[in-house]
């Protein structure tokens, strides 16, 4: 018996029935009988068949190349032609229309056997060849925002500690030593830029090539959290923000401890660089049945509903200014989006301009909910 659902166009009541007998003898259960183009049309849409089989000759406003090359544009289903005429003009338009196979009736089951087996199998080989090229393309968008990044926001810090280690080297002498420190700073500060750019890039391209480490097991949510606002002590100290943890102590969650670092690095990082002085973050969970819930929440400048839409984007080159001219690349957020759908979460942001911002992500229990998910996501 095969599970494979074929559709048979068929304007002719007895031909039609006799395919579905012809399919049936062959083991595909699975057969729908409709009789115009119109109707074939409306059930593609909603039901996506596996195969087509269809007459080319209907008696309504479409025949059945119009019909099939309107489905095979829009849903890449096979189609094999079935009809009593052996036009050449007929098979040129059908070969156009996206045709996996041209039968003559009326024709026996080991034919139309064969033909059906060729034609799922010629489907399968184009889908891989589709997800192949998207997969390139993909790569390719990726390689552009890697190269577009280090042109751009490589050279803007290192222009800066140039341009000021030159200043400072002619200078010295003619300056005070409260200048000479806050040109050591600026040189600081761009060296400190230029780091955390070449770590989240060498960290995205690692994930994206399948070269860091992946190693999910149940661990404590709490333990990596507080590690990492420890981390941020200082910086968040500097601009008098409270940052109020709401996470239970014995919260576990299945994921990668390091993945999972980086993810509230990066977000704790921007909450702090978009929060003015004074103001609060606020970290809470939300334990579901399957999942774990996790907001990072700012009372911060907040983000245009146009801005939302590309802060996960890797085809755009988004990044903004901090409360204190802090400076970003946008390259954390699409690494945190890249560890979250590894593991089979989902990561979104809601926002407000001039009231914060809220980044919640998902991640599974244990190591049994989403796990079919894992496994494809690795």
């Amino acid at each position: 018996m095969n599970n494979k659902q074929i559709l048979i166009v068929e304007d002719e009541r007895l031909i039609a029935l006799n395919h579905k007998l012809i399919l049936k003898d062959l083991g595909f259960v699975n057969a729908i009988i409709v009789s115009n183009g119109e109707e074939a049309m409306e059930y593609v849409k909603n039901k996506k068949p596996d195969l087509i089989l269809m007459d080319i000759n209907l008696e309504n406003k479409m025949d059945g190349v119009d019909v099939a090359t309107q489905i095979f544009s829009k849903y890449r289903i096979p189609i094999i032609f079935v009809t009593a005429y052996s036009d050449s003009k007929l098979i040129d338009r059908a070969k156009k229309a996206g045709s996996f196979g041209y039968m003559i009736k009326p024709f026996n089951k080991e034919e139309l056997n064969a033909m059906i087996e060729m034609a799922l199998d010629k489907a399968k080989v184009e889908n891989e060849l589709e997800k192949s090229k998207k997969k390139l393309a993909e790569e390719s968008s990726n390689k552009d925002k890697f190269f577009s990044i280090i042109s751009h926001d490589l050279k803007n810090p290192l222009s800066v500690i140039m341009s000021t280690a030159d200043f400072l080297d002619v200078e010295y002498d003619t300056l005070s030593q409260t200048e000479r420190k806050e040109l050591i700073n600026i040189i600081k500060n761009g060296a400190k830029n230029i780091f955390t750019l070449l770590e989240g890039l060498l960290n995205w391209s690692r994930i994206k090539m399948g070269r860091f480490e992946y190693n999910p097991k149940i661990i404590n949510a709490f333990d990596v959290i507080f590690r990492v606002l420890n981390l941020y002590k200082e910086c968040s100290n500097f601009k008098k923000i409270h940052i109020q943890n709401n996470m239970n102590k014995k919260l576990n969650v299945f994921c990668d401890e390091n993945m999972l670092e980086l993810v509230f690095r990066n977000l704790v990082s921007n909450a702090i660089k978009f929060t003015p002085s004074g103001g609060n973050i606020k970290i809470d969970v939300k334990n579901n049945k399957d999942t774990i819930i996790f907001s990072i929440i700012d009372s911060g400048i907040g983000i245009s509903p146009q801005d939302l839409k590309k802060i996960f984007r890797i085809d755009i080159n988004f990044s903004t200014i901090g409360t204190n001219n802090e400076t970003g690349t946008g390259i954390g957020l699409i690494l945190c989006k890249e560890i979250i759908e590894k593991h089979g979460g989902k990561i979104w942001a809601e926002s407000e301009l001039g009231k914060g911002s809220r980044f919640i992500f998902t991640l599974p229990k244990n190591n049994k909910s989403d796990l079919g998910v894992l496994k494809n996501a690795t």
